[in-house]
């Protein structure tokens, strides 16, 4: 599913090229958020910010935030992918990010179609799930098994962290024949 930002701010009167405030943040969730009754299992929802400069972080935490909370929680369960978005964007979701983190230890990150630090994640990930996201961005989909033999580390602990990153809605498994193909975003 692609939802086009520039359309429903086109419905809520929105004509700035910016996004800011709580309000507003919380308006556009409310209206995206009822795209949501047919959505699958593992969909990747493509937000696409086309035509926005700013995203202020308020406007992160009621919008993005909330839909990053939303894909984890609810089921089906889905991912979410950020399009077209600008540099200031960028530096601004990081921020609040960063805040969730240090403020209530939540951690969060977001697939974009944008290259950051040579991957596609916006989020402080760690050295090993960078390794990993650029290790499934090669593979096109690959095991766990392969990625413990990649990392050298024990299968258990590459489980727990493959997991941890799922949870996190960075990368999608799928089940084929009783085993486990995780893929990135």
């Amino acid at each position: 599913m692609v939802i086009a930002i520039q359309k429903f701010a086109r419905d809520m009167k929105l004509s700035i090229p910016d996004l800011i405030t709580r309000p507003v943040g919380r308006e556009l969730y409310i209206r995206i958020a009822k795209k949501f009754t047919d959505i699958h299992d593992g969909e990747v929802v493509v937000i696409d910010f086309k035509g926005y400069k700013v995203l202020d972080p308020s406007f992160i935490d009621e919008f993005i935030i909330r839909l990053l909370e939303r894909s984890r929680n609810e089921h089906p369960r889905f991912h979410i992918k950020l399009s077209g978005i600008s540099e200031t964007a960028i530096h601004n979701i990081l921020h609040v990010m960063k805040s969730y983190r240090v403020v209530k230890g939540k951690r969060f990150a977001v697939a974009t179609d944008r290259l950051i630090n040579k991957h596609n994640i916006i989020g402080e990930l760690t050295a090993e799930e960078i390794d990993i996201i650029r290790f499934l961005s090669i593979n096109q989909g690959t095991t766990s098994a392969e990625i413990s033999l990649f990392l050298e580390t024990g299968i258990e602990e590459t489980n727990a962290l493959l997991e941890e990153m799922y949870a996190m809605g960075i990368i999608r498994k799928q089940n084929v024949h009783s085993n486990t193909f995780y893929c990135t975003i």
